[in-house]
Parts: structure tokens; sequence; C-alpha cells
């Protein structure tokens, strides 16, 4: 095998999609700006293998950002919105929380993202973008009282 230092395609891509099919396993959509296609992907033929390596890009700067950051982010995330006072009552009057604490918060949360403790954010996918999911929901009721 050749050094894949030296020979690779590389370009920039937005993830589009992401399916799962029973022949081909997980499908993923990736859209690619003309200019930065590489001519070799149209040569290649359907079914023609790739060693694929992606990195995270920050938005503005381009930044690489660490895959496991997020995970980070998302653990920290959950500790700032249990603490906050407002979050508490969103869980208590909208989630099913028993009262307005942050341990009531904590549990509540961990049911709704069906973990066993708020550290697992850091490797479990779904659980994070339900937890994104729902601090977009907090914020949205926040901002329409």
């Amino acid at each position: 095998m050749t050094n894949v230092r030296d020979d690779h395609l590389q370009f920039e891509a937005k993830k589009i999609s992401m399916v799962h099919t029973r022949r081909d396993g997980h499908v993923l959509r990736l859209g690619i700006n003309p200019a930065d296609t590489p001519e070799e992907l149209f040569r290649d033929p359907v079914d023609q293998r790739y060693m694929v390596v992606l990195v995270r890009l920050a938005e503005e700067t381009d930044d690489i950002i660490p895959v496991n950051d997020i995970g980070k982010k998302a653990v920290s995330l959950a500790a700032v919105l249990c603490k906050n006072w407002d979050f508490q009552k969103y869980m208590f009057l909208y989630k099913g929380a028993n009262n307005t604490s942050e341990e009531e918060a904590a549990m509540t949360l961990k049911a709704i993202l069906q973990i066993n403790s708020r550290s697992e954010l850091k490797d479990n996918e779904l659980a994070r973008e339900k937890l994104f999911s729902l601090r977009d929901e907090f914020e949205a009721a926040v901002k329409a009282k």
C-alpha cells in the first residue's frame, strides 16, 4: 500500500444526510463545492473503494475541531443547563421533573437522553443530538416569554 499522505484526494465537503441501508450499511451524503471537487473523483467508477479521513472544521475560522471536543462541550452544556434555574423550571413545567432542583433537572435530563451519566455524552452521538435539540427547545421557550 502506498503512503496515504503522498497519494490522496483532498477537498472540503458538508454533511448533507446519513441513512442506513441493508445492502450498503451507512450511506453518507456529502455536498462538495464544484470548484473543490477533484477531477479524479469524476473519473473513478461507481463502487470504487476509498480510505476516508474526516476532520471537523469550524464554520468561520476553518480551525480544526477535535472529534472529542464536541463530546466534552456536550457534557459541560448538560451540567450548565441543570444548574440554570430557568432550565430547572422548564424541566419541571414541560418535561416531567418532580421539582425545580439541579438534581431533579439532571435526573430528568438523563431519562430524556436515555443515559445513566452525563459523561456518556462524550461518546454518545444520539444523546448529544437530543441534548442540543432540547437546549434549542428551551432557548425558544425562554425567548417566547
